[in-house]
């Protein structure tokens, strides 16, 4: 897959995601024909189960492995290395309790790294993704990315909370700094 059909990819994976939370969100709109509600109520019905959301845990997922995890690995190089406290926190989603990030340099791969760095903060939630173990999802949708290096002592845990709408804000900026080479910081 070339760069140009990955952006694209990356780009259909984060509107699949919007699609949902749109069609989710007219569902429940008092103001809205009901036609939509008629739909769910029926596909419902086929499948058998009458407390399906559309939002889910697993479709979260899914869209996380191809817009985080799939982004990160083909265009990791282009991934910026800004502080991720100097990105504007409510465009990007970044949660206010950062406490699990570790702010101190480290080596890793003859570099010297820092998991506050939007490029590392990235690996690490990838990584996290990757090892589902890692990852914690509560009823509410509040993700928890878990990531530690056990062969590497000097490597700090990693450890952050973002509720659904921190995450679909992350992922729709991260996507476009990858999409427009930028970090909009």
């Amino acid at each position: 897959m070339d760069e140009r059909a990955a952006r694209e990819m990356i780009g259909l994976v984060f509107y699949n995601l919007k699609f949902m939370e749109f069609f989710a969100r007219k569902k429940d709109d008092p103001y809205q024909n009901d036609t939509i509600g008629n739909f769910l109520d029926e596909w419902h019905c086929e499948i058998g189960i009458n407390d399906y959301s559309l939002l889910n845990q697993a479709f979260v997922l899914l869209t996380l492995y191809g817009s985080i995890v799939f982004a990160q690995e083909l265009f990791e190089k282009n991934i910026p290395t800004t502080d991720i406290d100097r990105l504007d926190k409510n465009n990007w989603g970044i949660p206010s309790d950062l406490s699990g990030v570790s702010e101190s340099r480290y080596m890793k791969d003859r570099k010297e790294i820092c998991d506050r760095e939007l490029n590392r903060f990235v690996d690490r939630i990838r990584n996290s993704i990757s090892h589902p173990k890692n990852l914690e999802i509560d009823d509410s949708l509040n993700f928890t990315f878990h990531d530690e290096n056990t062969g590497n002592i000097r490597v700090p845990v990693f450890n952050v909370t973002f509720s659904i709408k921190e995450l679909l804000l992350f992922i729709h900026s991260f996507n476009e700094c990858i999409k427009n080479d930028r970090t909009g910081a």
